[in-house]
């Protein structure tokens, strides 16, 4: 079933969207969809695009779009993940970063990963501008070592007593791509 289907047969409305597809594109990364997009890139931003905007159409969504980012997005050197080499932001380049182009064929799909995940943390700062009642929100889940990485400490009964959890703010995709996001620190 396509997206555009699946929210066409939604009966009620969602208070929050989680966007939390992912990954490095299965066995066929670099493959290409029947749209012209490489699976690696469909997974992590199209079908997140398709979906909101559908939802978005339909007046589906009442409040929350959070998108589970990557620390990728702005490089892990500790872990051997650079920083995603953008040489113009320019339009040209965001494409050949959907068709794989400029990657190659051969390109490992985790140096792929992160220009990609940098691309949704765009797109979701684009989306923040235009829909004033929909905070947007990208996250990371805490995969690299550092004083960022999530904490859960659990008191007696299982119930969490506090966390802690990095969370980038997106804001606008006019600003320089290392300052889209702003990172707060939630305590619940």
């Amino acid at each position: 079933m396509s997206v555009r289907a699946a929210v066409g047969k939604m009966a009620a409305p969602v208070d929050a969207l989680i966007l939390n597809a992912g990954g490095t594109g299965g066995k066929t990364p670099h493959a290409l969809t029947q749209v012209g997009v490489t699976h690696i890139f469909a997974a992590n931003v199209l079908g997140h695009v398709v979906l909101v905007d559908e939802l978005l159409e339909r007046q589906l969504i009442t409040s929350t779009v959070l998108y589970a980012g990557s620390e990728v997005a702005r490089g892990i050197p500790k872990m051997g993940v650079a920083k995603p080499d953008m040489r113009t932001s320019s339009t040209e380049e965001f494409v050949s970063i959907a068709d794989g182009s400029k990657f190659g064929p051969k390109a490992d799909p985790l140096d792929i990963y992160g220009p990609i995940k940098l691309t949704a943390a765009m797109w979701l700062g684009a989306m923040a501008r235009p829909q004033p009642p929909h905070p947007f929100f990208t996250i990371r889940p805490g995969g690299a070592p550092g004083p960022l990485r999530p904490a859960l400490r659990i008191k007696k009964g299982g119930y969490p007593r506090k966390t802690k959890m990095t969370a980038l703010a997106v804001t606008t995709a006019r600003v320089a791509p290392a300052a889209i996001a702003q990172e707060l620190t939630i305590v619940s």
